[in-house]
């Protein structure tokens, strides 16, 4: 994913002395390697987060700045996934998508139907 992203805009990644050589082969030289010891590093720091339905209740009804209604899109779940992920521990969902300069990159589950309505919906021109 940093690979892809690196081809949008830069890309600067935090890793452990010890895991350099691994990471300088995963991800070449599009991605900046910053070596620092990581003991207290939350994916809810850097990565996405969940909505319950009374937040999603607020956010329906939420504005930005200006005073115009936020638009909320809701992305279902596939409802199969591809056989290598396919286990009781495998939550697919497209929460994990992420907006850079140019582009939105998102998972892909191999449920056409799910997939496809997920990128149309991410692709929706602004109004």
């Amino acid at each position: 994913m940093a690979n892809t992203i690196a081809e949008f805009e830069p890309v600067n990644m935090l890793v452990r002395k010890a895991d350099l050589p691994v990471a300088k082969r995963l991800v070449g030289k599009s991605v900046k390697l910053i070596t620092t010891a990581l003991d207290d590093l939350w994916i809810r720091d850097t990565g996405p987060v969940f909505v319950t339905k009374q937040q999603l209740t607020i956010l329906r009804s939420a504005t930005d700045a200006a005073g115009r209604r936020l638009k909320v899109h809701v992305l279902r779940a596939p409802s199969r996934v591809r056989s290598q992920f396919d286990s009781d521990d495998f939550a697919a969902g497209y929460i994990g998508f992420y907006a850079c300069n140019g582009a939105v990159i998102s998972q892909h589950f191999g449920d056409r139907q799910a997939d496809r309505t997920a990128k149309a919906t991410q692709q929706e021109p602004k109004a």
